[in-house]
């Protein structure tokens, strides 16, 4: 709610000001109000914490997209140590002496869980880290909350015991809960006007960035070195070090967003009523078939993906592609830079072609067109036994599911009313999160610890692709009945 209480005057303001064009008036000394005349000029203020120079600006929001891969950088490198999973002694990483799997004694499901932890401690923390931002100082929630993190890492990184490395992982994921959350509110305040919706893109690139990096990073540290699955946490230690005392030296005014002069002002009871009425108002929006069943085909979109950058590995390490792990991390690394990027933006284009997702009939159509070419492209991966075949069909797979992702979004919120929709926003976040990136490498660990055999693990996130397709079916069968 926190999150939506701050995103979305801004989106209200842009919507209305591109509806109507008021006369700009001017407050006098007196408190009156006042047209401007054509001769007023707009002061220019001195470049002061609050109000930074656009060099200022940018270098600051650099910093933050830096940090934020940072952040992110240990999903990825858990994703990529879980494929020693299927170790045959063709390369370090294959080394029992270094495998994170058999030094902590994981299951293929407890391994799911580890990566999907994280996902699970950033939702919780998400109830109560809005209020923390808002009630108290901005600079001290988020270095308390970075520093919360470096010392889940640590723990992780030094722990030989599995119960205390599950527990390091859910409250990695706690600490970044309030950075998660500051990101896009930062963006919202400080970012130059006309380039507020280019900024707020490239922080959540940010993100994207950080898993791919620490994924082929830690894939190939433990594949073509001796330095074993903790190095690449001890690396991550290292460097957020030195980024975390820098931000103590940043003016708190730079990244400040509970001003008096930024925030509104409401008392406690306000904030509770207001959370309950939220809270009452869900069962409205569940019960809205489109928004619920466009959710849930989100959630099965980032199941996948959350899957696939778990258990892709060990099923291209496995025969009969026996592939070794650094050839797998940097083709997978290139397949997940580029294939929703471009599904993203092909999809945008389409759905802007056709008019948008407030045109079900089209958009529907669209998705399930899309679900169509992803579900036949992940059941011939599973089929074929050629690295390159293997690779364009899961290129292909990723690509179908990022040009989805965007109608999906839109015809949800487009379903539900519009004085709702802050409410709805906050409810496919929290569905996306636990039944997309938490329950995807759990149940997919899950499968293959029962089947015996890690190559399991990908089939389920394949096969679960279907899901979508019987989702969009039922989805465009109700748009129809209502719009015949």
């Amino acid at each position: 709610f926190f999150f939506v209480s701050k995103v979305l005057p801004w989106v209200t303001r842009e919507m209305s000001s591109s509806d109507t064009e008021e006369q700009p008036l001017l407050i006098g000394v007196d408190g009156s109000l006042r047209e401007l005349s054509d001769d007023w000029v707009e002061p220019v203020f001195p470049n002061t914490p609050r109000n930074p120079s656009s060099n200022q600006q940018g270098a600051m929001f650099f910093y933050l997209v830096v940090l934020r891969i940072l952040v992110h950088y240990d999903s990825g490198a858990i994703a990529a140590l879980i494929g020693s999973g299927s170790c045959d002694g063709k390369d370090h990483a294959c080394d029992n002496s270094v495998t994170m799997i058999s030094q902590l004694h994981l299951s293929y499901a407890e391994a799911g869980l580890m990566a999907g932890l994280t996902y699970l401690g950033l939702t919780l923390a998400c109830s109560f880290g809005g209020i923390m931002l808002e009630r108290y100082s901005t600079k001290l929630m988020l270095t308390l909350s970075l520093t919360c993190e470096l010392l889940a890492i640590i723990i992780f990184a030094c722990s030989t015991n599995k119960y205390l490395s599950l527990a390091s992982r859910a409250l990695t994921g706690a600490g970044q809960a309030v950075f998660i959350m500051f990101i896009p509110i930062w963006v919202d305040e400080f970012a130059p006007r006309t380039s507020i919706s280019w900024w707020m893109a490239l922080s959540q690139i940010g993100s994207n960035l950080g898993i791919i990096f620490g994924y082929v990073a830690a894939g190939v540290v433990t594949s073509e070195t001796s330095l074993g699955w903790r190095w690449p946490f001890f690396f991550q230690v290292i460097v957020m070090v030195p980024a975390i005392l820098a931000f103590l030296l940043i003016d708190a005014a730079r990244v400040d967003i509970t001003a008096p002069a930024r925030s509104e002002t409401t008392s406690p009871g306000e904030q509770r009523n207001a959370f309950v009425e939220g809270c009452l108002q869900f069962p409205q929006v569940l019960t809205e078939p489109v928004f619920f069943l466009a959710s849930a085909v989100l959630s099965v979109m980032y199941f996948v993906v959350a899957g696939m950058q778990v258990w892709i590995a060990p099923f291209l390490h496995a025969p009969p592609f026996s592939i070794p792990m650094t050839t797998i991390v940097l083709i997978y690394g290139g397949i997940a830079t580029t294939a929703p990027a471009l599904g993203l933006v092909l999809g945008g284009l389409i759905l802007d072609y056709f008019g948008g997702y407030e045109r079900m009939h089209s958009t529907v159509t669209f998705m399930f067109l899309c679900a169509l070419v992803g579900i036949s492209a992940s059941w011939a991966v599973m089929l074929t036994t050629h690295l390159a075949e293997a690779a364009f069909l899961v290129w292909l797979v990723l690509f179908c599911g990022g040009a989805t992702v965007p109608a999906c979004m839109g015809v949800a919120l487009a379903a539900v009313d519009k004085h709702l929709r802050p409410i709805a926003s906050s409810l496919q976040l929290l569905i996306v999160n636990l039944f997309g990136w938490f329950a995807g490498p759990l149940v997919c660990g899950v499968t293959a610890s029962v089947m015996q055999d890690v190559r399991w693990g990908f089939r389920t996130t394949m096969v679960s692709t279907n899901l979508s397709g019987l989702l969009l079916l039922m989805l465009r069968m109700v748009v129809w009945r209502r719009n015949p």
